[in-house]
């Protein structure tokens, strides 16, 4: 069978010795004529001068083609098929000049059938003329090479159209294991995106912008984009302000308070494409978007970003495969080291022999160690999230033990697998119930990484949203008073605690004050929404102010953008160690 492909190898490398023959000859052609003319005594310079040009630009032709034919170099592209037509058009001007000439000759020695042949001949390429810069403008070359065909193409197309040269990448492999523990790959359309899993630390704000100003100093050129933004938001575009504080991410005032995630594009002459990398704050994952359709391509240019090592021997090679553990049956959730894993194939196939139960609960017992511990979630050996048990006033967990209760299941439909996660603190390891004088946590709902795409819909669409649809608030049932909440700011990722004290009876209300920091109970029934203030304390407290992160400010319960949330038995978020106010 024949091979496209090695076929446009073929006349590309016949190409270029055509063009390393012609070249070289126009070298020795010129610098003859250089010693030529010396030796001849020639001073004059201008008679130097096309031969000046000449040699050095024979000379790049030369070693630029030398170096093509040896695979050190990209092919030199000709527009062969330019250059003919061009040629052709003027030889056909050049003809009908000649028929021109030949007319009035005739005219003048009065013969008349030469005049006659010289009009027909005369007509006869005043039409090809026509026909052919007819042809150049309106139609183009319908025949040569690959990069005439592709000149009306959009840049986007040309882009794939050259990567479809390039889908039988080989890796090359270092002396180290991976930094990548799974890549997956989707379709929009004509780019690809590639959701990676990092197997190692992961990374926060600060690392987002270094690597990032890394990535535009490293491989992506052209005029880049550079966007912030939090989860579930639409992204800010912060190019401008990005060129104009040096092509800095880390001196581009608007990225100095964290958001949830940072992407930055540009055209990667790496992948000979455009590339699009995206970072998600306080996570091990990364997302590029590309019309690169090669995962081993991909993989290699991730493990290079990742080692930083563009521009040295190590670049656009693989680490060694991730060693395989011994298979055993595992259960879907552990506890080891005070933190929480769980195994999403494990979970999986327990749902695959129990479907009639809607949900896998295990209990166990973490030993704390710190005045305010950090409870750790992981997925698939991947650290997802971080509970900080927040304490209040005197309180120190040191020594004390986090009964804990996980339960996985799936909500929604399509179904996607969630995680929900409460417990209490206690001074024994003993297995007992929650009694009214425990301290309790409930975590915000979480949509597990193994959903992939669905899950990261379903945890967008919770934000700026009220308790319970982040899973923090059960309808029917009121929250203790002992139970502090626990929520994951969409923007910057990081955990805080809360009380949510339940307003049920019918005049009362809630409102928070303009920095979302402070809590007021409210009598809502006589009240202009729109335009009630209230200040005290120097805080000033309107309806609609939304419930924001400690860390960042971002807003977690956004009544502006949702005030439907705003309904009979809403509950009043106060952080830990602030105030609760009242309208009296």
């Amino acid at each position: 069978m024949r091979d496209p492909e090695k076929e446009l190898q073929k006349k590309a490398k016949t190409r270029n010795i055509v063009l390393l023959v012609i070249s070289s000859f126009l070298l020795f052609i010129s610098i003859g004529g250089i010693f030529n003319r010396l030796a001849q005594g020639e001073l004059e310079i201008a008679e130097y001068i096309p031969n000046i040009i000449l040699a050095p630009i024979s000379l790049l032709l030369v070693i630029r083609t030398s170096l093509v034919l040896k695979g050190k170099a990209k092919p030199i592209q000709i527009p062969w098929a330019l250059l003919s037509n061009i040629g052709t058009i003027i030889l056909f001007v050049l003809c009908f000049v000649f028929a021109v000439g030949l007319f009035f000759y005739a005219l003048s020695e009065g013969r008349y059938g030469i005049m006659l042949f010289a009009v027909v001949f005369g007509a006869g390429y005043s039409y090809s003329i026509y026909f052919w810069i007819k042809k150049f403008i309106c139609k183009g070359d319908s025949q040569g090479n690959e990069v005439q065909n592709t000149r009306n193409i959009s840049q986007h197309q040309q882009w794939e159209h050259a990567e479809s040269q390039v889908v039988r990448h080989t890796a090359e492999y270092l002396d180290d294991v991976t930094y990548i523990q799974d890549i997956k790959r989707s379709s929009l359309g004509a780019w690809k995106q590639y959701d990676i899993l990092i197997a190692a630390m992961g990374y926060g704000w600060d690392t987002m912008k270094d690597w990032a100003d890394y990535m535009l100093q490293a491989d992506l050129e052209g005029i880049p984009q550079v966007t912030a933004g939090a989860m579930g938001i639409a992204e800010t575009d912060h190019t401008k302000s990005f060129l104009d504080n040096g092509g800095k991410c880390a001196q581009t005032p608007e990225l100095e308070i964290e958001k949830g995630m940072l992407s930055v594009a540009g055209l990667s002459p790496t992948l000979h494409a455009p590339v699009k990398i995206v970072w998600y704050n306080q996570t091990r994952i990364l997302r590029l978007f590309t019309p690169v359709d090669d995962d081993v391509l991909i993989s290699c240019y991730v493990e290079t970003m990742i080692r930083r090592t563009f521009g040295t021997d190590k670049a656009m090679k693989l680490g060694k495969p991730l060693p395989e553990k011994a298979v055993e049956k595992k259960e879907p959730v552990a506890f080891d080291g005070g933190h929480i894993y769980i195994d999403s194939a494990a979970f999986f196939a327990w749902k695959k022999e129990n479907p009639e139960i809607p949900q896998y609960e295990k209990c166990g017992c973490i030993s704390l160690h710190e005045k305010e511990p950090v409870v750790f979630l992981f997925e698939d050996g991947i650290k997802t999230r971080e509970y900080c048990l927040q304490t209040e006033g005197n309180e120190d967990f040191t020594g004390k033990y986090f009964h804990v209760s996980v339960r996985l299941g799936f909500q929604g439909q399509p179904a996607a697998p969630v995680a929900q996660i409460d417990g209490f603190v206690s001074d024994t390891d003993e297995d007992r119930k929650m009694t009214i004088r425990d301290i309790g946590y409930r975590m915000e709902g979480h949509f597990l990484a193994c959903g992939e795409g669905l899950g990261i819909l379903r945890y967008n669409m919770t934000a700026g949203r009220d308790l319970p649809a982040k899973g923090l608030k059960y309808p029917g049932y009121t929250t203790p008073a002992n139970v502090r909440l626990v929520g994951i700011c969409p923007s910057c990722g990081k955990s805080f605690c809360f009380h949510g004290y339940a307003f049920y009876m019918v005049q009362n209300d809630v409102a928070y004050s303009d920095d979302g920091l402070d809590c007021c109970e409210i009598q809502s029934y006589n009240i202009d929404k729109e335009n009630w203030v209230y200040e005290i304390d120097g805080k000033t407290f309107r309806y609609y102010n939304s419930f924001n992160c400690p860390h960042c400010g971002a807003p977690y319960i956004d009544y502006k953008t949702y005030p439907d949330d705003k309904v009979f038995g809403v509950s009043g978020c106060v952080h830990l160690g602030r105030k609760a106010y009242r309208v009296e």
